[in-house]
């Protein structure tokens, strides 16, 4: 196989402007093999890609509504709710 065939068979799908039946239908059982592999690897990669860009969303997500929750609350009470939180429990225990 050529450096040229096995970059062909490498490009992203998006790169791709057609399915290459030409190519498919005259390819060898070995060559269809590695150019089957070499899509699966494709999806596993976008996949990848994809799972990651969820998980970024995710978290800008969350961090958007806690940036609005902050905004709707007395942010004052809150601190000094924190900062009172031991002795708070320490009456509620007794």
């Amino acid at each position: 196989m050529s450096k040229d065939h096995r970059l062909k068979t490498r490009q992203p799908l998006a790169k791709q402007s057609h399915v290459p039946i030409n190519f498919l239908l005259g390819c060898s059982d070995d060559a269809l093999a590695t150019y089957e592999l070499a899509r699966l690897d494709d999806v596993a990669n976008d996949r990848k890609n994809i799972i990651a860009l969820i998980d970024h969303m995710t978290d800008c997500m969350s961090l958007a509504w806690l940036a609005a929750w902050f905004r709707s609350m007395d942010r004052n009470a809150l601190r000094h709710a924190i900062e009172n939180e031991e002795s708070r429990w320490n009456g509620l225990l007794e």
